[in-house]
This record gives structure tokens, sequence and C-alpha cells, in this order.
């Protein structure tokens, strides 16, 4: 830091410029290095930037014909997100998201684009928060042949609203079959690093979970089906 004087033509300078930022204090006008920030990525933040990179070298390296098929796709069909937001892709970005989704679920890679299919719907499910355990039921059961239940839970909420998203966590991913219900009671621990149930006596908190439907071998997914669940400890 350093004390700054000032010429006839420039007489006052504040904020940051070239790294330095320029300023007033108690000490008159002065002139400090502006401090940089290294933002540390987590693995699960290094895994999708790596497969992201693979997949776009895997693109570079598709024939022209392949390419087209991805740009047809994108042309004939509407993608919505996981939060049902209507998105306009190009072949390019279809390719990542059919893609990205057979990665996270370690099915094989396409080249060429799969032939549409509607994803599976979430249907109704209950999330569960018990002393013992964390889990989702489907009631009369839930048959999802050919597609992966993706879970995504919040941690310990103090309200029960549902879209916030920053606090949505990838906690389980459950293969083809069909069941009544799903534990999510150590991944959920896991993820998070927190023990279930809560011990603070009379807190009441609540937890959001956001599932999604992906297809084993095509990569199509559907949108969020989300709860919002409450569970007091007495």
């Amino acid at each position: 830091m350093a004390r700054t004087q000032y010429g006839s033509i420039i007489t006052d300078m504040q904020g940051s410029i070239g790294g330095l930022t320029y300023q007033h204090n108690a000490s008159g006008k002065i002139t400090r290095q502006r401090p940089s920030t290294v933002r540390q990525s987590t693995s699960k933040q290094c895994d999708r930037q790596s497969v992201f990179s693979d997949l776009v070298t895997a693109w570079s390296a598709l024939t022209p014909a392949q390419k087209v098929t991805w740009a047809t796709l994108a042309d004939t069909y509407t993608k919505y997100n996981k939060w049902n937001e209507e998105k306009t892709l190009n072949g390019f970005n279809w390719f990542l998201s059919c893609n990205g989704y057979l990665s996270l679920v370690s099915e094989a890679l396409l080249t060429s684009a799969p032939v549409w299919e509607s994803p599976l719907s979430v249907p109704s499910y209950s999330l569960i928060l018990s002393a013992p355990s964390i889990s989702v039921s489907f009631g009369g059961g839930f048959d999802y042949p050919n597609h992966y239940g993706i879970v995504y839970m919040s941690s310990y909420l103090r309200t029960s609203g549902l879209y916030d998203r920053k606090q949505l966590r990838l906690v389980h991913i459950e293969p083809p079959g069909y069941s009544y219900g799903w534990s999510l009671l150590s991944s959920w621990e896991s993820t998070h690093g927190l023990d279930w149930p809560p011990t603070s006596t009379s807190e009441s908190v609540y937890i959001t979970c956001a599932i999604q439907m992906v297809h084993g071998s095509k990569g199509l997914a559907s949108i969020f089906n989300l709860v919002n669940s409450n569970y007091t400890v007495t």
C-alpha cells in the first residue's frame, strides 16, 4: 500500500484497474495491489469438467453424417431442462446433453442422435423422514425399465420452499427396475456430510427431494418431480 499524489490532469481516482485499487482512507489517497482469489473446484466439479472436455473432443471426432443426425434432432424436438424450462439447442448441445446423462449413469456414449422417445415421467411419490431413515415411497409401485432414477436432495432447510436450486445436490442414482421405494439415508448423509436425524430438541427441518428419469441408452431425461417433507425433533 502506498500514499498517492496526483498531477494537474488526473486529480483523483477510485476503483480498480490493472491489478491496482485506488481509494481513500484516513491516511488520504492510497494505492494498493488488488487482492486475487482462487476458487477451488470440488471433486464432483472436476469430474463434470473432465466429462465436458472429453465430450467436446468426441464431438470433433464425429463424421459430418453423424453431426447431421444431432442437428436433425435439434430441429425436430424441443428440449425442456429438468426445471421444465424450454431451451433452444443446436446439434452440439443435444450431443452434450444426451451423452452427459449417459456418462452420469455409466452407460455407453452415442455418436449418432437417438431415435426420439419421450423420457419416462416421475410418478407421484412421498419423501419419508423418520428417526431411523430417509426414503421415498411410490405407493403402488413404480416400473422404470431402461431408465435410471436421478435423485437430488437438499440438506436441512428452515422453510418449505421447493425451488431453491442452490440447495440441491446429487445424492443417488437408482438403476432400472421396479420398486415401491428407495432408501436414501446413507447417500444423503455422505453427500451432505451430516448425520440423520438432527438432534436439536423441538427443531423443525425440511428436506427437498427432486427426481428425474434418464433413458439408459438414449440419454433423454425427464423434468424434475419435486417434493418437500418436514421432520420435527421431539
